[in-house]
């Protein structure tokens, strides 16, 4: 088990549906750069990834 001990950069979107198909009701958007993950290769193509963290601090990177 990993603990990013970093500030995360959070923004509900309450209004906006299609950002929370598949995803619970109330989960937030996450962004945080590609150079802080803890596989940055996956995504060497941009400098920034979105995540999905549940109330239950489970994650699902989209």
């Amino acid at each position: 088990m990993y603990t990013y001990k970093k500030n995360l950069s959070t923004t509900s979107f309450p209004d906006l549906p299609k950002l929370q198909d598949g995803f619970p009701t109330g989960m937030k958007r996450v962004i945080i750069g590609s150079n802080e993950l803890l596989t940055p290769h996956l995504h060497p193509d941009t400098n920034e990834t979105t995540i999905f963290l549940s109330g239950s601090g489970e994650v699902g990177i989209v």
